[in-house]
């Protein structure tokens, strides 16, 4: 029996106090963006787990993770693992 597990590495990340967006560089956005960004905890992007686009929040992430059927195994400060539960 394979079980499925999600490992999703947690970085600190500009993300915009006004809309919520992702601030990565200010070669990529504005200086008025980058000026009203501050640094928060945010999941880092993965191709392999699609739960991880757009760089979401912990608690989003579990949440998705949740609604995908997956539990949290395990969190860190670097990292989260879930797993898929079968009904």
């Amino acid at each position: 029996m394979a079980i499925n597990v999600h490992v999703a590495i947690i970085g600190m990340v500009n993300v915009s106090n006004t809309d919520s967006s992702v601030v990565y560089s200010k070669t990529q956005n504005t200086l008025g963006q980058v000026m009203k960004s501050g640094q928060e905890p945010r999941i880092l992007e993965d191709a392999t787990n699609p739960n991880t686009t757009g760089n979401p929040a912990i608690k989003e992430y579990i949440e998705l993770e949740a609604v995908d059927n997956y539990q949290v195994q395990h969190i860190s400060q670097t990292y989260i693992i879930t797993y898929e539960v079968t009904p």
